[in-house]
């Protein structure tokens, strides 16, 4: 028996390196995958763009943008977080924690809300009237299940297994000096993971609009642009202090969480959805294709605001005790 296998006998754990390894593995082949699509989804909606409008339109511009923005750091961060748990390191174990924690309960929101407001997008999409009804059921059905997966089965597994003094032993042996991340708990981590996403993802989203609604209000393209870069810097200040601990953040994060709902729900009864679908530069063609006209009435759009305010409220109860009150 060597002097490593005593260490852990000593400290009580054991040793999952194995399991970090094989995660690590995988993440990071998600990660390859996630960056070759990143250059295939940008081509084809700089392409798409380019044909349906015409080229160097702020529309397909924004959204070339937001689907680099969204695939190329969802791959990078793949890639970061899977070589970190080949090597054991505590910050990649944390930081998987987090981000899997999100991915869950986000998802789990999305797939809820969509078997409430919007099953009809799967299971009576136009798209589907020409294949046979057995065919069309069995689309459906694996449609579903790849929802269900991505959604929920994905990131709970990733809580599952990264979870555990077991493997929390193994990373504090092979990466024994404290880091970063040792200064945070898991749930304020996640936290700041969400609001970096929000921070991150705010300015394509919200340039994809030439008008965008804003409390009921349609913005020019300047003040949309501000409100932009506005709502951005206050989500990455709410990330920050969300990581340090700071009781300014939550109270920061609870009035943009209020506002950013409020603004939702106004645009919602304000506007319908082809005055909002025409601000973001969709065509009726695209509207029809996926029967988003159908489905994304008032009533949806109000719904799906309020589960969202809802799921953000307990999440930030959840985590006002971790907070710092200096």
């Amino acid at each position: 028996m060597d002097a490593a296998t005593n260490r852990q006998q000593a400290s009580g754990f054991k040793d999952k390196r194995i399991r970090l390894f094989v995660l690590g593995v995988m993440q990071s082949l998600v990660g390859v995958l996630l960056l070759l699509f990143t250059a295939l989804a940008t081509l084809g909606t700089l392409l798409s763009a380019t044909l349906m409008e015409q080229p160097g339109q702020p529309h397909g511009i924004a959204a070339g943008v937001t689907v680099l923005i969204l695939y190329g750091s969802g791959s990078a961060w793949s890639l970061v977080l899977g070589l970190g748990s080949i090597s054991a390191r505590r910050w990649a174990r944390s930081l998987t924690l987090a981000t899997s924690w999100v991915w869950l309960v986000s998802g789990f929101f999305y797939f809820i809300t969509f078997l409430i407001f919007t099953p009809s997008l799967v299971f009576s999409n136009p798209a589907l009237e020409n294949f046979p009804t057995p065919a069309a059921n069995l689309i459906s059905a694996l449609i579903l299940i790849f929802m269900v997966f991505v959604m929920v089965i994905a990131p709970g597994m990733l809580v599952l297994l990264y979870s555990g003094p077991h493997v929390r032993g193994t990373c504090e042996h092979y990466n024994p000096k404290p880091c970063w991340t040792d200064r945070s708990s898991i749930p304020l981590l996640a936290g700041s993971f969400l609001f970096v996403i929000l921070g991150l993802f705010s300015i394509p989203m919200m340039l994809t609009f030439s008008n965008a609604p804003f409390f009921g209000l349609q913005m020019p393209p300047p003040l949309t642009v501000s409100i932009a870069l506005l709502a951005s810097a206050a989500a990455l200040y709410i990330a920050w202090g969300f990581y340090a601990g700071r009781m300014k953040a939550w109270w920061a994060a609870a009035v943009f969480t209020l506002l950013f709902s409020a603004s939702n729900a106004m645009a919602s009864l304000r506007f319908n959805l082809a005055e909002l679908s025409e601000a973001a530069g969709l065509t009726e063609q695209e509207l029809e294709i996926f029967n988003i006209g159908e489905v994304l009435n008032t009533s949806t759009l109000m719904g799906m605001t309020f589960a969202w305010l809802a799921t953000l409220t307990v999440f930030l109860l959840y985590t006002k005790q971790y907070f710092r009150s200096s």
